[in-house]
């Protein structure tokens, strides 16, 4: 099974000033492929962090070094103040204003459009808001970053049912796997295995879709079977 990560960052202009990742200086494209090795990753999507003014080449030249490893998300200029605020989770009424109005926009919403720095049944307070959107063909969903969102420990249970209304309501096709995992309290393998075998209503091809191959077939990226 293909197994590609929808949302990763990689930097190297000091540590994050979001004090929920990493506090390391810098992570590379070369130790992140270390570590999606070790988990069982094939390939994840760049999100270069505001945090580092460097991280857009960073991730440019990752994924033209390394194609079938890496692919890049582009993000707002944050030089723009109005930019820097624009969290979609805060505005998903006008996200659908959008996805209505531009129907061969592709949206991608980060996070399950989570409350940010909310727990637990507090962090998917936008859940009805978000699957609202799912009559939008071109909206889609990362389910992105599942541990972060939970008090319990591994397998986090008492999220387990946001994921399967968002998957249930938006598709497999549209539903996204993926970690954030610098940010993340538990390993990269241990967020694969919380969606491959702790979740058994999530299995065969909509698993696989999930876990990779919808992301590819959303953003077009051709990687190999």
């Amino acid at each position: 099974m293909l197994i590609v990560d929808a949302q990763v960052h990689i930097w190297s202009a000091g540590p994050p000033t979001n004090p929920s990742h990493r506090q390391v200086s810098s992570y590379t494209a070369e130790e992140c492929i270390r570590d999606m090795d070790a988990a069982g990753v094939d390939a994840c999507i760049l999100h270069p962090p505001g945090w580092d003014p460097n991280s857009g080449k960073i991730s440019e030249d990752a994924a033209a070094k390394y194609p079938n490893r890496f692919a890049i998300l582009g993000n707002f200029p944050l030089d723009k103040p109005e930019n820097r605020s624009l969290m979609a989770s805060n505005y998903l009424p006008q996200v659908g204003q959008i996805a209505e109005r531009h129907p061969r926009l592709k949206l991608i919403l980060d996070h399950y459009a989570r409350v940010r720095d909310g727990k637990d049944d507090a962090a998917h307070g936008n859940q009805a808001a978000l699957l609202a959107l799912a009559k939008y063909p071109n909206v889609a969903v990362k389910c992105t970053g599942a541990p972060g969102n939970s008090s319990q420990p591994y397998p986090y249970r008492n999220i387990h049912k946001y994921t399967q209304q968002i998957v249930e309501t938006f598709g497999p096709q549209r539903s996204f796997w993926g970690t954030d995992i610098t940010r993340m309290p538990c390993s990269w393998k241990q967020c694969v295995t919380m969606f491959t075998e702790e979740m058994p209503w999530l299995k065969g091809r909509d698993l696989e879709l999930v876990m990779g191959r919808a992301v590819c077939d959303w953003l077009g990226w051709k990687l190999p079977t």
